[in-house]
């Protein structure tokens, strides 16, 4: 079990087991959490930049659904809270609007890190692999994001304090007239 904060502060239990796996498959028939490793069924092939010629196709795994789309994973968290949301009276959407920035990135940490936790009790190394591999990829598309930005803001900051171009055209100078003292008197 884990346990994570939502952006309003509220504590949630997040527990992967046989029962929660039932209500996310209820809710979403081709999300299996048993068979992350598995094509997904409910994948669509996208279009072929020749038509004439495709190129051979496999659906992604469950696993790639699930750390590309972020919502369904957030829903896919919500059944498994559903007995905790009945508790307290919390609706689904209600707990979707507090999903957002550091809940839902503590949401989906406690998603993955609990996955690689019940697979790991149920002898399922394999799976619990994928789920590691899934915490870790998160982590580094986050701190090369981080570096992207930064790198980007530098180069922003850098570009804006360079000092402008003394050549002008125009009337603008950024060149001062000479002091009178230093200009020679003209010869007769």
């Amino acid at each position: 079990m884990k346990v994570f904060q939502d952006d309003q502060g509220h504590e949630w239990e997040l527990s992967i087991n046989v029962g929660s796996i039932r209500r996310v498959k209820a809710h979403f028939p081709d999300v299996d959490l048993l068979k992350i490793d598995e094509r997904d069924p409910a994948a669509v092939q996208p279009p072929p930049p020749d038509p004439q010629n495709p190129p051979p196709w496999e659906a992604p795994p469950l696993q790639a659904r699930l750390t590309l789309d972020v919502v369904l994973v957030c829903e896919c968290i919500c059944c498994i809270l559903k007995p905790q949301l009945d508790a307290k009276n919390v609706t689904p959407d209600q707990f979707y609007e507090q999903m957002a920035g550091a809940g839902l990135r503590n949401g989906l940490a406690a998603f993955w890190g609990d996955l690689d936790d019940f697979f790991l009790s149920l002898g399922r190394s394999d799976l619990s692999g994928l789920a590691k591999v899934q915490l870790k990829l998160l982590a580094e598309i986050v701190s090369a994001n981080a570096s992207a930005i930064e790198a980007w803001e530098t180069q922003r900051t850098q570009a804006t304090s360079q000092p402008p171009n003394a050549l002008t055209h125009g009337n603008s100078s950024t060149v001062s007239p000479a002091s009178s003292a230093s200009t020679p008197t003209p010869a007769p």
